[in-house]
């Protein structure tokens, strides 16, 4: 779930939890496999801290570049 619709506190931002969406379903259609579950886990976390261990952790091969987009839309 969008970091946007986690807390409920704010008004429903479209635009915000489409670009979270699009990073997700991005990441998924490259890899076959999910970057996170929920954007409050620790492979979220994880993915923001540092990009490139996360990747490395999970012996997936990822190029800065889309690191850098994937972390950028999430």
């Amino acid at each position: 779930m969008a970091p946007e619709l986690l807390g409920g506190k704010d008004p429903y931002d479209g635009p915000a939890v489409d670009i979270f969406a699009c990073g997700a379903i991005l990441f998924i259609l490259r890899y076959a496999k999910f970057a996170f579950a929920a954007s409050n886990d620790s492979y979220y976390r994880r993915l923001h801290r540092n990009p490139q261990q996360a990747m490395k952790d999970r012996n997936i091969k990822a190029s800065n570049d889309f690191l850098d987009l994937i972390v950028g839309l999430t």
